[in-house]
């Protein structure tokens, strides 16, 4: 089975993980379960069990790159993520894939991608974020077996697919 989790909360900035799953909804293969929690903590590891392929999806704060940049982070990048310092609201990821991996929830396959956000929100930041965001949806419905559909003006059919995301590497969006 595949699965992927929209993280964060449903208010402001921090539903962006929300955003992407809600705007998947017709865009990938009906066998794809797409799923939000409001900061779950350990219990995701409940929703890792008898899961072939694990997407999470969440907003990032970090200071190097800018607003709207879409990260890709694979297993090997998660968990050696000095602790505390790749977390989604307390939950620090490489305890939670170590506690998995030694109860035998941990998937085949995980990526977690998250887009840059900024407490400033400045407009720039925003349309920056929206940008990200969009081509953040597209990747991954072509990622699994759907099409990209414009469907907001924030969508620009010009320009296409954003480039494909390699496996563990960061993804400039520009």
């Amino acid at each position: 089975m595949i699965r992927v989790i929209g993280l964060g909360s449903p208010f402001g900035a921090d539903r962006l993980g929300w955003d992407v799953v809600e705007r998947l909804h017709g865009r990938v293969p009906a066998a794809v379960h797409l799923m939000t929690l409001d900061r779950p903590g350990v219990a995701l590891i409940s929703w890792m069990d008898n899961v072939d392929w694990l997407i999470l999806v969440d907003a990032v704060v970090t200071e190097r790159s800018p607003p709207g940049r879409v990260l890709h982070f694979a297993p090997e990048q998660i968990r050696h993520n000095p602790a505390g310092t790749l977390s989604s609201h307390g939950l620090n990821l490489p305890q939670t894939l170590r506690l998995a991996s030694t109860l035998g929830s941990l998937p085949r396959r995980l990526d977690l991608f998250g887009v840059v956000v900024d407490a400033c929100r400045t407009e720039n930041s925003r349309h920056g974020i929206a940008t990200g965001t969009t081509q953040l949806i597209a990747q991954l419905a072509a990622m699994l077996g759907g099409e990209h559909r414009p469907d907001s003006a924030s969508d620009d059919p010009a320009r296409g697919s954003a480039v494909q995301i390699p496996s563990a590497s960061p993804i400039k969006t520009s």
